[in-house]
């Protein structure tokens, strides 16, 4: 009779392992049967295609977050509701939307900084300025471009000194930089062969000498004023020729007083090469 007893035993204990192990999964800590692959910490019963192990909500593809989004790439957040996560350009919010860029509530992104922290830097607080004209040369908005326009420096510079000048300009709480030679070029008027839209091909897929030069006939010699804000000098771009003989050395600078363009040595410290300085907002 004890001999059957132990045999009872010994036949319960192999059915009940072989009934655990049938179902065995990979989670270590878990409750729930199935060969999914969540080996960590978690206590849910996620899919074989779960590579969450800290989260406790059956996701597909989060990695960090607590919160079950199919297609949620911004893993940081707590949200649920993203549908292009993509291309979120504000990663740590909490809405986890696709949304207008982060502290920047207006429709012309071409000269702002969409993805900065400091709301100074946006248009809600530029709105008053005066538009760029003749009578405006301080800052200001050239509506035709939707550019936001410095004051110009008060002295030349050479190229290095230009884009440290706008970098670390102060001017109406904003940030700047040095505008790209085609930026500089919407300030050109009265000349139909350099002006935007004219004949001249530089542009900004097009910054080489040759061919982007072509057709660039400047108005020297003609009564007449070429930049919207009075400009008179020759002043800087941060745009560097691509022809390979040239790229090493040279920048593009605009002559407002014939809107002819022309170029420079960027690498000068001496020498005549120091020109003017207007900033663009960032």
């Amino acid at each position: 009779m004890k001999k059957l007893q132990i045999l009872a035993v010994l036949i319960l204990s192999l059915f009940f392992v072989f009934s655990c192990s049938i179902n065995d999964d990979d989670d270590l800590v878990d409750t729930y049967s199935g060969d999914d692959t969540d080996t960590a910490t978690d206590t849910l019963p996620d899919s074989p295609t779960d590579t969450d192990s800290t989260d406790t909500t059956s996701d597909t593809s989060d990695t960090t977050d607590t919160n079950n989004d199919s297609s949620d790439s911004d893993v940081s957040d707590s949200g649920t509701g993203d549908t292009v996560p993509v291309n979120d350009a504000d990663p740590t919010d909490t809405g986890d939307d696709q949304e207008t860029p982060a502290n920047d509530n207006d429709a012309q992104p071409v000269s702002d900084d969409d993805n900065d922290t400091n709301p100074g830097n946006d248009d809600q607080d530029i709105s008053g300025l005066p538009e760029c004209k003749f009578s405006n040369p301080t800052p200001c908005k050239d509506s035709s471009s939707g550019y936001v326009w410095s004051s110009k420096s008060s002295a030349a510079k050479y190229w290095n000194a230009a884009v440290e000048y706008c970098d670390t300009l102060d001017e109406l709480g904003v940030a700047w930089r040095l505008p790209e030679i085609y930026e500089l070029r919407t300030l050109i008027e009265n000349c139909s062969g350099t002006q935007t839209g004219g004949t001249c091909q530089i542009a900004e897929g097009c910054v080489a000498f040759t061919p982007c030069h072509e057709g660039c006939d400047s108005c020297v010699g003609k009564e007449s004023f070429y930049s919207k804000v009075g400009d008179d000098e020759t002043l800087w771009s941060a745009t560097k020729l691509s022809d390979d003989n040239l790229k090493d050395y040279f920048a593009w600078t605009l002559n407002f007083h014939g809107a002819s363009f022309s170029y420079a040595d960027y690498k000068a410290t001496s020498g005549d090469d120091k020109y003017f300085v207007r900033c663009v907002k960032k």
